[in-house]
């Protein structure tokens, strides 16, 4: 087989992996959980320059769904709110600080200094509004995905067919069988990355929906149960009344 056609396979595979990776970046930052890498996107403007988040402060995970910035510099918490919400409007930010080794939210204008100031941001539970949302972000991802990778398919099959003019029919099967298995191996990955994060919504959405059931539940109850204690108040007045 001629250099040019292994050229043209692995040229094909670091295209197809590129656009995989990046539509695993693009299901990481729809939160379901805390992701410290969902950070990596936002941008921060401070005296005419970009920052990262790394230039900010930083990063620890508390828990799996609170991230939580170290600021290096106190007076850059405002702008580390509004960078991180510009990237990801639907987390809940806080100012907190570590007293008896738990986070505590403490105010804004707080000016101890023997205070060490943070930001925390809290994923929120997948209700409703959220369930729908992601699941349209899965598939906008995922059709950019695909077509990308159908685009990148045609433009390396006509590569390859230039390539192997004056091959045998042997050789030209081989190679064209090499680049299909390609593709489907990197269709395979791409669909079950789609698969998986479809079914990491629908879990954090169904245990949303079980515990606001439960809590549903239970408020019933003790109102139920106020309900059957009023009424034996009024039981007990009525049986006065007879006396």
């Amino acid at each position: 087989m001629n250099t040019q056609v292994i050229s043209i396979q692995n040229n094909f595979q670091h295209d197809l992996n590129g656009s995989v990776s990046f539509l695993f970046y693009c299901f990481m930052n729809l939160c379901i959980k805390a992701e410290p890498a969902a950070l990596l996107s936002a941008e921060f403007e401070q005296g005419g320059l970009t920052l990262s988040i790394e230039d900010m402060g930083d990063v620890a995970q508390p828990d799996k769904y609170r991230l939580c910035v170290i600021p290096k510099e106190s007076e850059d918490i405002p702008l580390i709110i509004k960078g991180v919400l510009r990237e990801h409007p639907e987390l809940k930010p806080a100012i907190m600080t570590i007293e008896q080794d738990k986070l505590v939210e403490i105010d804004e204008s707080d000016e101890r200094e023997d205070i060490q100031k943070l930001v925390v941001f809290t994923v929120p539970e997948v209700n409703e509004d959220r369930h729908d949302v992601l699941l349209q972000g899965v598939d906008t991802f995922y059709d950019k995905c695909k077509a990308d990778m159908e685009k990148s398919h045609a433009a390396y099959v006509s590569k390859m067919t230039v390539a192997l003019k004056g091959e045998s029919v042997e050789d030209i099967n081989a190679a064209k069988d090499e680049l299909e298995g390609i593709y489907n191996t990197y269709v395979e990955t791409r669909d079950k990355l789609k698969e998986d994060k479809i079914k990491e919504i629908e879990d954090a959405y169904q245990q949303y929906l079980k515990k606001h059931t439960e809590e549903e539940n239970i408020r019933k109850e003790q109102a139920d149960a106020k309900g059957e204690k009023a009424g034996f108040s009024m039981n007990m007045f009525a049986e006065g009344d007879e006396e």
